[in-house]
């Protein structure tokens, strides 16, 4: 009897935390939202990338993100942003092997806690990651895979979570409108030359 009237007592307090922190997490989904808008509105391509990958890895705390399209003519793919790496991911000879393959092909996201049980091929020492746990995420418009969007590192040290899949997947839409955007302008800049 105790106990049931020790857990009814606090029940309303641990209900207002846990809706104080939705709220926290929907108001800085809000603030994303918004600064992607803006970014969508003023910058120029080259800069648009950049940020596409600063204000998610922001949202999601993480130290790391790329965002990569797929060249369909060489069906390779390209590092358009990224942010937080030591190494240089533009001289990377074959970016997104590992990972992105798996998830522009499937369209399926992918939320790994640690890397070492996951059977994928061990990465050169000098990108040196901090955590063993990553995100990384196809971004779709309709039935049309654009690019793949991953993170590493997250700030805190813990692994990725449904959490954080779900905070991408709540981005994703505008995520994948400025991509078609940008890769709309970059054809038309091909045509006109």
């Amino acid at each position: 009897r105790a106990i049931a009237r020790f857990c009814r007592s606090i029940a309303p307090q641990l209900e207002i935390l846990r809706l104080r922190a939705e709220m926290e997490r929907r108001t800085r989904l809000d603030e994303v939202s918004e600064r992607l808008a803006e970014g969508i509105r003023t910058l120029e391509t080259e800069e648009l990338w950049m940020h596409l990958a600063q204000v998610s890895a922001e949202l999601l705390q993480s130290e790391r993100a790329s965002v990569m399209t797929r060249d369909e003519m060489a069906e390779n793919f390209r590092v358009r942003g990224a942010v937080g790496s030591v190494f240089d991911m533009q001289n990377d000879t074959e970016p997104g092997e590992r990972v992105a393959r798996i998830v522009f092909e499937r369209g399926k996201p992918i939320v790994v806690r640690d890397v070492a049980i996951t059977g994928l091929p061990s990465v050169d020492e000098e990108r040196r990651y901090k955590t063993a746990s990553f995100l990384s995420a196809p971004i779709r418009l309709g039935e049309r895979q654009l690019a793949v969007i991953n993170f590493t590192d997250k700030v805190t040290g813990m692994p990725f979570d449904r959490r954080d899949l779900d905070l991408v997947k709540a981005i994703a839409p505008q995520l994948a409108a400025a991509i078609d955007r940008t890769q709309l302008k970059e054809k038309a800049g091909e045509f006109e030359q």
